[in-house]
């Protein structure tokens, strides 16, 4: 691919709000599924020569508080659509 001028890109899953209009509650399989799917880009995108991680979970999720699956403070205001700080940070 990268011979032929294509630049592929695989993106994590962001995380979301456990509560709000917008969110998955807690115990919903597609929690279970996010680490799952996260897992599989991050080791597939790492082991592929031409492929670039786009990462923003460390940006954006409650990591230091155990839970990446989860928007921290800021990034969001309705737990789906990132707020200019998450915006800034995702891009970082």
């Amino acid at each position: 691919l990268v011979d032929a001028g294509i630049h592929v890109v695989f993106a994590t899953i962001r995380p979301r709000a456990i509560d709000g209009p917008y969110a998955w509650p807690e115990g919903n399989v597609r929690w279970t599924k996010w680490h799952e799917v996260n897992d599989w880009i991050r080791a597939y995108a790492n082991e592929k020569d031409g492929v670039t991680l786009w990462d923003p979970v460390p940006a954006l999720g409650d990591v230091a508080n155990g839970h990446p699956e989860r928007f921290k403070p800021g990034m969001s205001e309705d737990g789906v659509h990132l707020a200019g700080l998450g915006g800034y940070e995702s891009a970082k």
